[in-house]
């Protein structure tokens, strides 16, 4: 009985955060896909009380079609990594592997950043640190005059936050939701654009 109100509080807790993030990406978020993040945040906000989640999964599946029909243009010398991971991706969540989908999209990020950071400073992070953070590769990047959209490094974050509640132990198990991986999928697929659009 306590171990369960501790994973529900644990559970409660997570979410809250997540929909204080949500606020603030909302806030940021640029015009040309505001509609979409609007009803993305809407579902999200919704999960705990949802009394038709299936209808909302069906939704954020349409939602993400439309995000994903517009082009990402990435480098070439990330192309087929980022690719092979954004098609895993679709098969974790076809599969319900929802925590599989999230680790992988903080992979996704991981790569764009390197990449981004690489192309603005000729320094390879990769190399002369490895096991950085993503939080450390922003910085990185403010510091070499590279200017992230304020929406863009909050999307970053709240994925980032998804994955490590995913990848590192804690004292309850956190399983994130269909909702949540497939919000953590647009936010990903969204900053691929804006870093590379």
């Amino acid at each position: 009985m306590i171990l369960n109100k501790f994973r529900k509080d644990v559970l409660n807790s997570s979410i809250q955060d997540i929909k204080r993030s949500l606020r603030e990406v909302n806030q940021m978020v640029s015009k040309d896909n505001e509609d979409y993040m609007m009803r993305i945040n809407s579902l999200v906000n919704n999960m705990v009380n949802s009394k038709n989640e299936r209808r909302d999964r069906q939704e954020i599946l349409k939602l993400a079609e439309r995000l994903s029909e517009r082009k990402i243009r990435l480098p070439g010398e990330i192309l087929d990594e980022v690719k092979a991971d954004l098609e895993e991706i679709d098969k974790c969540l076809e599969n319900n592997c929802l925590r599989s989908a999230v680790v992988l999209c903080g992979r996704v990020l991981e790569t764009a950043l390197h990449r981004k950071y690489y192309e603005a400073t000729g320094n390879d992070l990769l190399e002369k640190a490895p096991g950085i953070g993503l939080g450390k590769v922003i910085a990185k990047l403010s510091e070499a005059n590279v200017a992230l959209d304020p929406g863009l490094t909050q999307q970053i974050h709240l994925v980032n936050q998804i994955r490590v509640f995913s990848v590192h132990k804690k004292k309850g198990v956190f399983r994130p939701s269909r909702e949540q991986a497939e919000a953590m999928v647009l936010y990903t697929k969204d900053v691929l654009r804006k870093l590379f659009g």
